[in-house]
């Protein structure tokens, strides 16, 4: 559905059907726009998407009340940092009169849902989007939003997505040295505990986490406002794919670092990532993460002992069983996988799980080297084992 300047007909944009859907440039009209719109009286059907055109002024988007949507769903999309702060204030003011349901983006950013993947395509749009981050970043944007977390805090839905637009800083390094220097590590981390029946806040509080803790100068900080308690806290009250795919990775980096995984295991967190590993099974993007938590949690001697007593690598093997076909999930459970090859001790406990079947079938339907590299690894550790078993399944 393209977009159409304010002052255009807007009838033929509202239909009698299950929502509303209308698109629209923001100007100077926009109020008036929205009250004729709102004269229909399916109010709360109505779904709006509004993007910022690069000329609107911030004094224009002071003006702007958002709160005439607060039965609906408004999806705001900026084109320019410097808009960022006046947008929230609107935002905040709206939320103080019940707008529940808004997701704000920045323009030519990718989705949410493709930043779990955005590492293995790489170029120049990622370069492009780095240097947009940047520059957001000089013009206030990482003020703004630390700002708002902080002023704002009680307001779920711009909590929300002031950790949605953190995700987006974050991704550039600089950004991630920025935004702790300022705090913001500990302010996500408040509102994450303030918010914590709110599984969208959640799920957006580990993501900026999960950026946050890519770079090691903030390793201090990740320590001192208790991350690792909060995350697991999250991933156990609401036992969602959703938030706990970006909770995995947020432990995950976080695992990169001196003590971490020590630490990570002794909050229980082996035995919650293994029960969530078993409870969405059917979660490609869980099973990824998991593993790859797994994986860093392994490389310590007592942490490796504790995810094998709890059923670790049964949990991995499954995970490769039901997501065969997933390169992604394959990639990580390997290598994990490869980390318990590496000891004798824990040799039988692979082969009795279907190890040996497992990583051959992998080996089978995958040629990228990243999997098969770490999996050949593997069956030529069990080689001697399975092969002095008598194992119906052919080394490769």
């Amino acid at each position: 559905m393209g977009l159409v300047e304010v002052g255009e007909d807007m009838s033929g944009l509202i239909w009698p059907k299950t929502r509303i859907l209308a698109g629209m440039m923001v100007c100077k009209e926009l109020n008036r726009l929205l009250r004729s719109m709102l004269d229909s009286d399916r109010t709360s059907l109505i779904r709006v998407e509004l993007r910022v055109r690069k000329d609107v002024s911030a004094c224009m988007l002071e003006r702007v009340d958002l709160s005439k949507f607060r039965s609906g769903m408004v999806e705001l999309t900026l084109t320019e940092g410097s808009q960022l702060k006046p947008t929230l204030a609107a935002i905040a003011r709206a939320s103080d009169k019940g707008l529940r349901h808004l997701v704000l983006d920045l323009d030519n950013n990718p989705s949410t849902a493709d930043l779990i993947r955005i590492e293995s395509e790489r170029g120049e749009e990622w370069a492009k989007w780095i240097a947009e981050y940047a520059r957001i970043a000089t013009l206030g944007g990482v003020s703004a939003v630390l700002e708002t977390l902080e002023t704002h805090k009680t307001s779920a839905v711009l909590c929300e997505n002031a950790c949605r637009i953190l995700v987006f800083l974050a991704r550039n390094f600089d950004n991630q040295r920025l935004i702790a220097e300022a705090g913001g590590i500990n302010l996500v981390v408040n509102v994450m505990r303030l918010h914590l029946e709110d599984a969208r806040v959640q799920e957006r509080g580990c993501a900026a986490l999960s950026n946050l803790a890519c770079n090691a100068q903030n390793e201090a900080k990740l320590l001192e406002g208790g991350v690792i308690a909060v995350i697991l806290t999250s991933m156990r009250r609401h036992r969602l794919a959703s938030v706990s795919e970006w909770a995995c990775r947020a432990l995950r980096n976080i695992a990169c670092y001196s003590d971490n995984p020590i630490r990570i295991a002794q909050e229980g967190g082996i035995e919650t990532i293994l029960d969530l590993m078993q409870e969405h099974r059917e979660s490609a993007g869980l099973q990824e993460e998991a593993c790859a938590v797994l994986h860093n949690l392994a490389l310590d001697v007592e942490s490796k002992s504790a995810i094998v007593a709890a059923g670790g690598i049964e949990s991995i093997l499954q995970g490769m069983e039901e997501h065969l076909a997933s390169i992604q999930v394959q990639q990580e459970a390997c290598a994990a996988l490869q980390v318990f090859s590496e000891w004798r001790g824990y040799h039988r406990r692979i082969l009795r799980a279907g190890g040996v079947r497992v990583l051959n079938e992998v080996v089978r339907i995958h040629n990228h080297p990243r999997v098969t590299n770490s999996a050949h690894s593997c069956l030529s550790l069990l080689s001697p084992l399975a092969s002095s078993a008598s194992s119906s399944s052919s080394v490769v």
